[in-house]
């Protein structure tokens, strides 16, 4: 059998050892996953969401600038969508000096 050679700067497997703040870790561990769950969960409604506003914008058959982009205000926000790939951008405005 061949033996498994270790890789400079690997840590080798530790047997009934690990660090004295293995619990503080572990709850850490199982906060993030909760909001990585969450962030997930609401990253596939934004999708959705986004494609919705997509569908809506080119249904209103808005006539594209000269670069081709269908760019507009609205409610504080500019919503932009490029023909190359569709892509939709939707950010807040910024508001003018005074």
């Amino acid at each position: 059998m061949a033996k498994n050679k270790k890789k400079a700067g690997e840590q080798l497997p530790l047997i009934d050892v690990g660090p004295k703040n293995l619990k503080e870790i572990v709850a850490s561990v199982k906060v993030y996953k909760g909001h990585q769950e969450k962030r997930l969960e609401f990253l596939k409604m934004e999708i959705a969401e986004k494609a919705h506003v997509h569908k809506l914008v080119k249904a209103a058959k808005l006539v594209p600038l000269k670069d081709g982009v269908i760019r507009f205000e609205c409610d504080g926000n500019i919503i932009s969508i490029e023909p190359r790939d569709e892509v939709i951008r939707i950010k807040k405005a910024k508001k003018p000096k005074a």
